[in-house]
């Protein structure tokens, strides 16, 4: 969200920028332990069934070993599967939006088996006339959540193409994603 700190990036920006690289192709982010990558970091990506490459965050000993202190994020992408999805699509461009959005942040704990995509996909499917984006910006276990959960924290940007969103609207947007994860996923509010 524009008022947070900077703050550095992640897997999960990464992972967004392929998302964006890509559109609206079926993209697929399999998690798998990769050489090179830090254990439970990592990604085979593929476009639809072809395989399109793969991402994770290096591993602690290999940024060691050409003095990097911070976390370093990687990807390898094969660009000509790349260009055969672009090749011969529409391409398609909409007017910029009217209306401004609205951004909250929601902060869930549920079980660590979850995947984060299906959470995200649920968060959007929810309510999706009204849902711009999903994010995550935090993934946290440890103090403060119980033993086999994690809390993932989202920041959702809402709006609607027809008027200007109010924040009565958005609670309620808030609210009906709360609900459809709550029942899918048992999740709860941080």
């Amino acid at each position: 969200p524009w008022q947070a700190d900077a703050r550095e990036a992640d897997f999960f920006d990464l992972k967004g920028l392929l998302e964006a690289l890509v559109g609206d192709g079926d993209l697929r982010f399999d998690r798998e332990d990769l050489p090179g990558c830090r254990p439970g970091h990592s990604a085979w990506v593929f476009l639809g069934d072809e395989p399109l490459g793969w991402l994770g965050q290096a591993a602690t000993d290999l940024c060691s070993g050409f003095d990097l202190e911070r976390p370093v994020h990687i990807f390898e992408i094969r660009f000509e599967a790349l260009a055969r999805y672009w090749h011969g699509r529409e391409h398609a461009f909409s007017a910029l939006p009217k209306f401004p959005p609205i951004e909250r942040d929601l902060a869930l704990v549920l079980h660590e088996n979850i995947a984060t995509a299906i959470v995200i996909n649920e968060l959007r499917n929810s309510n999706p006339r009204l849902v711009e984006s999903v994010e995550v910006f935090d993934i946290y276990q440890g103090d403060q959540i119980e033993e086999g959960h994690k809390s993932l924290a989202f920041a959702i940007r809402l709006r609607d193409h027809k008027q200007t969103m109010q924040d009565v609207q958005a609670d309620k947007a808030i609210a009906k994603m709360l609900k459809a994860v709550k029942e899918k996923f048992g999740a709860r509010l941080r």
